[in-house]
Parts: structure tokens; C-alpha cells; sequence
């Protein structure tokens, strides 16, 4: 079950926005497939 971004800001302080882990999950993905090829 998801939590709201205001209570999932509440029980982590320090999480990041949503946009940022966004981004960083686009540039895991994309590392990874640029060391596959």
C-alpha cells in the first residue's frame, strides 16, 4: 500500500522527491544497458 507524498515524507525525512528518484532510476537503467551492449 502506497502512502501519500506528505506521510512518505513523514516517515523519511530524507527521502527525495519523486521526480529526482525518477531520474536516478533513468540513469541506473540506462547504465546498465549501455555496459550490456
Amino acid at each position: 500500500m502506497l502512502s501519500p507524498p506528505d506521510e512518505h515524507r513523514r516517515i523519511h525525512p530524507t527521502a527525495r522527491p519523486r521526480r529526482l528518484d525518477a531520474t536516478g532510476a533513468f540513469r541506473i537503467l540506462s547504465a546498465n544497458l549501455w555496459q550490456r551492449s
